[in-house]
């Protein structure tokens, strides 16, 4: 496998979970979509996190860290995608007439 293939990896699953909201969010509410994924995201984060333990009272005491850890990654990628959809508003956005 090429070095690449793990970023080609990354964006092809990226593109699979958009195109599934997408799918949810078609004919009804785009919010509740956008909630199903992010509760989807955090139910599996937790689980990575748990698997890396041997106890629960090791996983107790590092859940801080853990949470730390993956609220820092979801806001440093909400807000670079937030300012993409800024610099690029007209391109992305549809306006009505």
């Amino acid at each position: 496998m090429n070095s690449e293939q793990p970023e080609n990896d990354y964006w092809k699953n990226v593109d699979l979970f958009i195109d599934l909201a997408n799918q949810c969010a078609q004919g009804g509410d785009a919010g509740s979509s956008g909630s199903t994924l992010l509760f989807a995201a955090a139910r599996f984060s937790a689980f990575l996190v748990a698997t890396r333990y041997d106890s629960k009272d090791a996983l107790a005491q590092d859940k801080e860290k853990a949470k730390k850890h993956f609220v820092d990654i979801y806001e440093k990628m909400f807000i670079e995608n937030l300012e993409e959809y800024t610099s690029n508003f007209d391109d992305y956005i549809q306006q009505e007439a």
